[in-house]
């Protein structure tokens, strides 16, 4: 977002719906939401935050975006706008 781009994060979009309702820590609970979001993605980043490989929900939504051809790119690190070389 700080360069400008629309981002959409399944978990920091549903994290606060936990607090209602326990089904909502299931990959099952978001899959066809996530799905949804991702027929409108122009590109899939993947932030590799620690378990993330273990994740039946990320695995779930790359194959989705794959299905999609939609890019995908796996990101270690972000590096924000006003950090950036000018």
């Amino acid at each position: 977002m700080c360069l400008g781009e629309t981002v959409f994060s399944p978990i920091v979009y549903g994290h606060e719906f936990v607090n209602f309702s326990q089904e909502a820590i299931t990959s099952e609970y978001w899959k066809s939401f996530n799905d949804h979001m991702l027929m409108s993605a122009t590109s899939m980043r993947v932030y590799q935050i620690p378990g993330w490989a273990r994740s039946r929900g990320i695995a779930d939504e790359i194959n989705y975006a794959q299905r999609l051809t939609i890019p995908i790119e796996y990101v270690t690190c972000l590096v924000l706008a006003e950090e950036q070389p000018q």
